[in-house]
This record gives structure tokens, C-alpha cells and sequence, in this order.
């Protein structure tokens, strides 16, 4: 019965060990996913702005003054 109860407990360390590291990872995800998104919003912004900047370039050989 106690060696019952020892394998039971060692098992149920083990999967808390488990768990413990699936929740580590999938912080860490988030985390990248977090820095991605950041990322890409930085380089959406930087995108609009080159393009308007283009926008007036073509306006001017376009449409001359």
C-alpha cells in the first residue's frame, strides 16, 4: 500500500513537473508573440509613412507646379 502510494506520488510529481513547464513555454510564446506584434506595428507605421512620403514624390512628377 505505501509503495502504492509512493508511485502514485512520484507519477503525480512528475506531470505537475510536466505542467509546470508546458505553462513556462507557453509564457514564452506569448511573450514572442507579444514582441511580434510590436514589431510588426512599428514597421506598419514606418510602412504608411514611406508611402505617403512616396505619394508626394509621384504628386510632384505627376502634376508639376
Amino acid at each position: 500500500m505505501i509503495r502504492k502510494k509512493e508511485d502514485a506520488d512520484s507519477v503525480e510529481l512528475k506531470w505537475k513537473a510536466v505542467i509546470r513547464q508546458s505553462q513556462n513555454e507557453a509564457q514564452d510564446l506569448r511573450f514572442l508573440v507579444n514582441q511580434k506584434d510590436l514589431a510588426f506595428q512599428k514597421l506598419e507605421g514606418e510602412h504608411l509613412k514611406l508611402r505617403m512620403k512616396l505619394d508626394k514624390v509621384m504628386e510632384k512628377l505627376y502634376m508639376p507646379s
